[in-house]
């Protein structure tokens, strides 16, 4: 007779089967599952701060473009000069470009002359 199970500890049954082989052993069984358990969850938190980290980042980024952005206009609107109407200006489509762009779409990255856009490797 095969028995296949997947759980953390044997039976009860099969504990004191063990224990009666070698006394303890049953004890050393359940430490190693509470370990190895313990280095899970450890690992699963560790994953959840860096992906937390990560978004953080993200946003923040963002936030830094839409202020550059809304301060080229402000210089725009109040300096009336040249410069800072044409810096207004491309401030106003970079926010367009922001907004409008597909979220999905395949980045290109400068390589070999070869490459056309859109492949990445």
């Amino acid at each position: 007779m095969q028995v296949t199970r997947i759980a953390p500890l044997p039976e009860p049954r099969e504990l004191a089967q063990y224990d009666q082989i070698t006394p303890g052993l049953a004890d050393r069984i359940v430490r190693m599952a509470e370990s190895s358990t313990e280095a899970a969850n450890a690992a699963t938190r560790s994953n959840a701060e860096v992906n937390f980290a990560i978004a953080a980042s993200i946003r923040e980024d963002g936030t830094a473009v839409r202020r550059g952005q809304w301060m080229v206009t402000a210089l725009a609107v109040i300096g009336n000069t040249p410069f800072a109407i044409a810096m207004g200006i491309l401030g106003c489509l970079s926010v367009f470009g922001v907004l409008v762009r597909p979220v999905n779409s395949a980045r290109w990255r400068p390589g070999s002359r070869d490459e056309t856009p859109g492949e990445i490797e």
